[in-house]
């Protein structure tokens, strides 16, 4: 699957009601240059990045229409734009977890930190129960925890990191 480039410039609207803590924006079908609904995209703005999904704007044309979450992260703080400027990237499945840690609703956020955190736990747990029952312990047992050890902190960071970093700041 090749990954779509898409510009677009158009008027930016507030979202509805019902979209406000949803992981997506609504971007006009015409605008999106053949990118797919709920395909994840990263849109670049004011040189800043966010990853969510891409959906369409029913019974409306040639429109942006984003939570004022997202538009905080893009830098956008009142309404109305006349125009704005958009870089779509198609990312595909892969930056779920990007999309994810960027979504509106905290609830999101704090469960790709506690499976990240969930993870780490996890495999130090592995780690703890299996070394012992190892009869040789010659120099590489002691490198290889050490490494699945950093990588259950690397883990770790990353969880509480998503959880209190994703806050969009004003401009």
């Amino acid at each position: 699957m090749s990954k779509r480039l898409v510009k677009v410039n158009a008027p930016l609207k507030k979202a509805s009601q019902e979209d406000v803590n949803r992981g997506w924006i609504r971007i006009s079908e015409e605008l999106r240059g053949g990118i797919s609904s709920r395909a994840y995209v990263e849109v670049e703005a004011n040189n800043r990045k966010i990853w969510c999904q891409v959906l369409g704007t029913p019974g409306e044309h040639g429109c942006v229409k984003m939570s004022e979450w997202y538009r905080e992260f893009l830098g956008w703080t009142e309404l109305p734009v006349e125009n704005v400027h958009l870089t779509l990237r198609e990312v595909g499945r892969g930056c779920m977890i990007k999309a994810w840690s960027y979504h509106p609703d905290d609830i999101v956020r704090v469960g790709i930190c506690l499976g990240f955190i969930s993870m780490a736990l996890g495999l130090l747990s592995c780690i703890f129960a299996f070394v012992p029952m190892i009869p040789d312990r010659g120099f590489w047992l002691p490198t290889v925890v050490a490494a699945l050890v950093s990588l259950s902190v690397g883990l770790v960071i990353t969880g509480i990191r998503i959880l209190i970093s994703k806050v969009p700041r004003r401009v």
